[in-house]
């Protein structure tokens, strides 16, 4: 069995593992209708002239004084605004449910007194609506998080849908909501009527690469899920400490507020986390994410020596029954059955495994998974540069690493044992379907991440040395 046929089998096996686990541990939706039309909840909200930015390392928050809510939220590293201008309520707005007060605090114009302290910038913001004070209290840490307060308890606070142009390539854009120990993203096109959920962890509108969503932090918080104008948009009930995370889904910083399942890691997510705290490790002391991820892929190959050699001499041992298989299937041609017993026995006795081929391809394969959702999902590897490729995060610009991937293929193919150097009818086509397989894959991995393709490249090539260097010792040892 030679390397393409084993790829390709590992690869559609896997395929068919994930379809099947995709369908079992898809979450239910456990959502509670309100007799609420999604064009109902939201009001009238204005803006002014009045404004207070809050300019940190990291970002540039404008909050705007009618409403004190939230009217850009600039990110320098990505310089992308998390607010859509396009959408005609705004972050950090208040909701009661009562339309009349609703419309009055959101669009009354607030006092605000700002005081930074070390890292922090402290925002309190003060208003007055049927003689009652009203205030909201904001503390912008350098992390990408909004420490927030109102003295308005029965309200919800208002994050609205991200702008669509941030969400790049491909993933998820709309409300996300951790409940339990599931995490709920739900399709803005699925939104026809209000839906409440209690219980709820946190909450918020997420994108590939970013988001903005409530945690009550040691509580749990009710949210709301609605739209307006074919956008969704979330209200999360306030409670006594309200944390807002607003910026790129680093991995770290989500874990340290326990919303890491914010970033969507796919059926082997277990895999992709561990694979990218390893990189993160190295990219402390290598801070190059190409050497990182070839450093990664050597001691990969490292780790799966042993097999890789066991692999090799049972496809060897099958070169050498080659002769009496093809002899036992001439004889018992008409008789499947004591064909297929006959060559048990014969496999038997010299120990070989007709499957021994498929083995390393198929450990590889969660591996090969897990890569590729983090390649796609982690924020980390956004922008990464490396030798020609501008973005480690996207497809080669230029099909250089597919290319030398199907080369790859090529020349592992010739230097498996099992393949035949007649040129019999059988071998002919054997070797025209080799090239059709290299093809195949090469034009599939063109449009997967570089990050993930550089991964296999450098995977394939050391394979490739060493089956060369476990052939040599082979030799070594016959002599």
């Amino acid at each position: 069995m030679n390397f393409l046929k084993s790829f390709l089998q590992g690869f559609l096996i896997a395929l068919a593992v994930i379809f099947i686990l995709n369908m079992i541990q898809k979450p239910k939706n456990t959502k509670q209708n309100l007799n609420i039309k999604t064009s109902q909840i939201l009001v009238e909200s204005l803006t002014s002239n009045k404004k207070i930015e809050i300019d940190t390392k990291n970002y540039k928050a404008t909050i705007d004084l009618k409403g004190a809510k939230l009217t850009s939220f600039y990110i320098y590293k990505y310089k992308i605004d998390l607010v859509d201008k396009n959408f005609s309520n705004y972050p950090f707005e208040l909701y009661t449910l009562n339309k009349t007060f609703d419309k009055r605090i959101n669009n009354a114009l607030f006092s605000c007194s700002l005081n930074k302290e070390n890292a922090k910038v402290k925002l309190i913001c003060k208003t007055s609506v049927d003689n009652k004070t009203y205030y909201k209290k904001f503390i912008f840490n350098k992390d990408y998080t909004i420490n927030f307060d109102s003295n308005l308890k029965k309200a919800y606070v208002l994050i609205p849908e991200l702008p669509k142009k941030i969400n790049e390539n491909r993933g998820h854009l709309g409300p996300i909501l951790k409940l339990e120990n599931k995490v709920l993203r739900i399709d803005p096109n699925d939104i026809t009527y209000s839906q409440r959920y209690t219980f709820v962890d946190w909450a918020g509108e997420d994108s590939k690469y970013f988001l903005m969503a409530l945690n009550p932090l040691n509580d749990f918080t009710d949210a709301i899920i609605s739209k307006k104008d074919n956008k969704s948009y979330v209200l999360n009930k306030l409670k006594e400490n309200n944390l807002v995370f607003s910026g790129p889904k680093f991995y770290t910083l989500l874990e340290k507020y326990n919303m890491e399942d914010a970033i969507d890691f796919g059926i082997f997510g277990f895999l992709a986390k561990a694979f990218l705290k390893f990189f993160l490790f190295l990219h402390k002391y290598i801070p190059n994410w190409g050497l990182d991820i070839i450093i990664f892929t050597i001691i990969i190959r490292i780790l799966l020596t042993p097999l890789v050699y066991k692999s090799y001499v049972g496809m060897k041992n099958m070169q050498k029954l080659a002769p009496k298989i093809q002899e036992i299937q001439k004889k018992y041609a008409s008789d499947p059955m004591k064909m297929q017993q006959e060559m048990m026995k014969v496999y038997k006795e010299i120990g070989a495994n007709p499957f021994s081929g498929c083995l390393p391809i198929l450990l590889q394969i969660p591996i090969f998974f897990a890569l590729y959702e983090l390649f796609y999902n982690a924020v980390e590897l956004k922008g990464a540069s490396f030798l020609w490729i501008p973005d480690l995060a996207s497809p080669d610009p230029y099909f250089i690493l597919p290319i030398l991937f199907g080369i790859s293929m090529l020349f592992s193919s010739k230097l498996m044992p099992g393949v035949s150097q007649s040129q019999t009818q059988q071998d002919q086509m054997a070797k025209n379907m080799n090239y059709i397989m290299a093809i195949i894959f090469t034009i599939m991995f063109a449009t997967f991440p570089a990050g993930l393709v550089l991964y296999w490249v450098v995977n394939n090539y050391v394979n490739i040395l060493q089956n060369i260097l476990i052939e040599k010792f082979l030799i070594k040892e016959e002599d």
